[in-house]
């Protein structure tokens, strides 16, 4: 009777254990999949420096998982991607190095549109890029 005692105690204090263990759904699962990325750039120079250029352009892409918990890979051309951190409220974490002539910005707004805004600059040039997504079903 004592070792089925033993048995059965151990058991319950596993399950009741493991009901905590059950995975909690992971807040950038919801960003995830096929998005449409429309990529605004804006080159600004000093004067004699060179011409301003601005266009916009338009690419299929798409959101995956980063390295950490907390990453988000945004491909959002055929050649440029970045990654991101995400808060679970959908804004992202400014890790730019602004003090290096970097900035960046952007959130989620909901599950279905994105934005993000990264500018690089210096005395004679800035550039600043504009990512507007919206999610593809």
């Amino acid at each position: 009777m004592k070792e089925s005692t033993w048995i059965f105690l151990s058991v319950l204090v596993l399950t009741l254990n493991c009901l905590g263990c059950s995975s909690k759904k992971d807040y950038r699962e919801k960003y995830i999949g096929n998005w449409e990325f429309t990529v605004n750039t804006n080159k600004h120079f000093a004067p004699g420096m060179g011409s301003d250029t601005s266009y916009s352009r338009v690419y299929q892409g798409f959101i995956k998982y980063g390295n950490s918990d907390r990453e988000l890979l945004i491909k959002y051309s055929g050649s440029e991607s970045a990654v991101v951190e995400v808060k679970s409220d959908g804004e992202l974490i400014n890790n730019c190095l602004s003090s290096f002539g970097y900035s960046c910005s952007g959130e989620f707004d909901g599950e279905n549109k994105f934005y993000y805004q990264w500018t690089s600059s210096n005395i004679n040039w800035s550039v600043t890029l504009e990512i507007n997504g919206n999610r593809i079903y």
